[in-house]
């Protein structure tokens, strides 16, 4: 209740009979054991670099596809001035944080960046906190990392066509990108699905310490649907 709807903690005191210092306190302690239990990235991203084989790495990587994008979420105001220069993010007008996430073509989360500041630019964020994959899978970006295919040659980098200043894209960049965009939509669904709990959608109210673990906790929770979805499906 307290990640999806992101109550206060006097009203799941109120529902559940306790004190809001218990309610805090029963949070913090259910935590860390729901971080173990669940598939959170870090757990998922630990066990793709054990692939030592192509069956496994088609398990992991449908397609032999992986897809990167960054994701935003608001702030107070820092109170610390040099805290409110780099984490203002021009694009949203306000203070944030920034997280990266890289998906399968199911739409598993493997890797999850630590948060970074709103200012910081995606590609400036990949440079620090990227991931490091197999390097025959096609990875998919948005044109937030240009430059990556110079910076990465080692890598199979597939970014869509920029369009130049007074210039048209020609018939055939077109439904490239078209395709693109197709393959990329599946990491926005995850986006969406994170964003589905409040606590990673509104202005995140706790300490900037939490920020991480709870983020990691909802994408496990994320990717636990998926897997439950999928093992639901294929009992006959």
């Amino acid at each position: 209740m307290y990640y999806r709807m992101y109550t206060t903690y006097d009203m799941l005191g109120m529902i559940f009979d306790l004190d809001k210092s218990n309610v805090c306190r029963d949070i913090r302690y259910m935590e860390p054991a729901i971080k173990q239990s669940i598939p959170i990235p870090a757990k998922k991203y630990t066990d793709s670099k054990k692939i030592s084989n192509m069956p496994q790495l088609l398990e992991f990587f449908p397609d032999l596809i992986a897809i990167t994008d960054g994701t935003e979420q608001q702030i107070p105001r820092p109170k610390d001035k040099r805290k409110r220069k780099t984490h203002y993010s021009g694009k949203k007008n306000k203070h944030t944080v920034q997280n990266q996430i890289t998906v399968n073509l199911d739409g598993i989360i493997i890797h999850k960046s630590t948060h970074s500041p709103g200012s910081h630019h995606d590609y400036k964020i990949y440079k620090s906190k990227h991931p490091t994959l197999p390097e025959e899978l096609l990875q998919f970006y948005d044109l937030g990392y240009v430059g990556i295919e110079k910076d990465f040659p080692d890598q199979i980098s597939i970014l869509p066509y920029k369009k130049k200043k007074g210039k048209e894209l020609t018939i055939s960049q077109k439904e490239w990108n078209k395709l693109q965009s197709k393959i990329r939509i599946n990491v926005e669904h995850v986006i969406a699905q994170i964003k589905k709990f409040r606590i990673n959608r509104e202005v995140f109210r706790n300490k900037l310490c939490r920020y991480d673990m709870v983020s990691e906790i909802v994408c496990g929770i994320v990717n636990f649907k998926i897997r439950w979805k999928e093992e639901f499906i294929t009992i006959p």
